[in-house]
């Protein structure tokens, strides 16, 4: 591993032991500067959207990985669509444009649609395009269906 003063190794940690005793301070000086920190912002700058779906975009915005839940903006391109889910907890979906269905039923700007843990979710859809703000659940690694058209 090289380094020079007061610049960031150039490798992660070594299997020599003093390596790794660095390396461990540095992620706790992180975690400490996390906790104290009591707020954050997730700045329009930050974009990243991957496809999840055809004509299905999210971007992630916050996971807290110990309560297990994410939120995230979700974009379909006019004619998109989701196939049907299960939600295992509650997921909370806000209408920031556009307009989506959901079950049969139209949402518009402004409309908040909850799934309850526990039921299916039916066909997501939007004729126009729309874009939502969703908070929900984060499924555990080990439950993972690749098949989920949620799940990047």
């Amino acid at each position: 591993m090289t380094t020079t003063q007061g610049s960031v190794p150039e490798s992660g940690p070594s299997s020599s032991g003093a390596g790794d005793a660095r390396w461990q301070a540095v992620e706790a000086r992180i975690s400490a500067m996390a906790a104290a920190r009591p707020r954050m912002t997730v700045t329009r700058d930050a974009e990243v959207w991957f496809s999840i779906a055809p004509g299905v975009q999210k971007r992630q915005l916050y996971v807290d990985a110990d309560a297990g839940w994410e939120s995230f903006f979700l974009k379909l391109e006019p004619g998109a669509e989701l196939a049907p889910h299960r939600h295992t907890a509650t997921e909370e979906g806000l209408v920031l444009s556009g307009e989506v269905m959901i079950d049969g039923e139209v949402l518009r700007e402004g409309d908040l649609h909850i799934a309850f843990a526990g039921h299916d979710h039916g066909l997501l859809r939007s004729e126009i395009g729309a874009l939502l703000y969703i908070r929900g659940p984060l499924a555990p690694l080990e439950d993972l269906d690749l098949s989920d058209p949620l799940i990047p």
